[in-house]
């Protein structure tokens, strides 16, 4: 760890886009620009610090109802995929908009919280469900692990681990040796070897428990750390190869986040709790990624703001499947 630890303060953050909602997930394409989840039902090109375009999401000409776009892959054939939190399906998106649905069920069940969408460097899609309970405060709770990872390839999909614990965002290491997972209410990133179209068994990379608020994205840098948006905690946590572990972003309300882990805890929490929490810089801070033509800037998605707060790493970002 060269360059680590390193901390940063509101007065580092520069901030790109304007007028999102919900702006979750985000993805740096190498040409500068960002793609953004966005809750209006489609996804914003933010392209450059003036010009962004809004791009809602149609199925055969029409605007889709209901939908909202939570974990985005910019894929290696140029369209996005999208799994889709608001219509429960996951789903190819062409940049003008236009949807096609892969899967919306999987062992002749509907799919559950879609959350996340990763494509590996043979174009196959891995995706979350958090949990097959589709209430969601219903499913995050600490005794509960309801959710899974799924395998969407030549055209049909599978379950590849299953009984986790709200599973979020999935990260590949640099070799597609392990897939990562934030396990949002197991408090902890655990990782599964990859074996062909298939998944070891889970074991925790890091602490067993990360403390303070939830794991919700993550993202690898050039030299094998991990690092996770901690959403209620408003904190980025990095988790170094050797396991240590840093916080190099703290923006939290002490008072609020340790009523909300004391609800957490009794399982009584609500979403209006959960909400008491947002900071200023990137309002329930939800994911992660490297961008910039160095890979040295970070963005970071959220719930509950309506721009993206960004800052230089000392460390370049590892590069994702859609940039090599």
């Amino acid at each position: 760890m060269t360059e680590l630890p390193f901390y940063i303060y509101e007065l580092d953050v520069v901030y790109v886009g304007s007028e999102l909602t919900r702006p979750e997930c985000v993805i740096a394409d190498k040409d500068g620009s960002l793609w953004v989840s966005d809750g209006r039902g489609g996804v914003t090109h933010v392209i450059d610090k003036g010009h962004q375009e809004f791009i809602p999401q149609t199925l055969d000409g029409k605007i889709i109802e209901g939908s909202m776009p939570n974990g985005l892959a910019l894929c290696a054939n140029g369209s996005l995929a999208v799994a889709n939190m608001g219509t429960g399906r996951l789903e190819v998106m062409a940049k003008s908009g236009e949807v096609e649905v892969l899967c919306d069920a999987i062992e002749g069940q509907a799919l559950g919280i879609l959350n996340f969408v990763l494509e590996d460097k043979s174009g196959q899609l891995w995706f979350t469900v958090s949990s097959r309970n589709p209430e969601f405060m219903e499913s995050f709770r600490p005794d509960i692990a309801a959710g899974y990872i799924g395998l969407y390839a030549n055209g049909s999909a599978k379950i590849v681990a299953d009984n986790l614990k709200f599973p979020n965002e999935i990260r590949f290491d640099a070799d597609e040796e392990y897939l990562y997972v934030a396990e949002t209410t197991g408090k902890r990133v655990r990782r599964m070897k990859v074996v062909g179209d298939q998944l070891g068994k889970p074991e925790v990379f890091g602490p067993n428990s990360l403390g303070d608020g939830f794991p919700d994205g993550i993202a690898f840098d050039a030299e094998g750390n991990i690092w996770v948006a901690m959403v209620v905690a408003e904190k980025i946590i990095v988790i170094a190869p050797n396991q240590q572990t840093y916080t190099v972003l703290d923006a939290g309300n002490a008072t609020a986040i340790s009523d909300i882990e004391k609800c957490f805890s009794d399982c009584t929490l609500t979403r209006e709790q959960l909400a008491t929490a947002k900071g200023t810089i990137a309002p329930l801070t939800s994911s992660i990624a490297f961008g910039g033509k160095d890979l040295r800037t970070v963005y970071l998605g959220c719930l509950a703001g309506n721009r993206i707060a960004s800052f230089r790493s000392p460390v370049a970002g590892q590069p994702m499947a859609h940039w090599i």
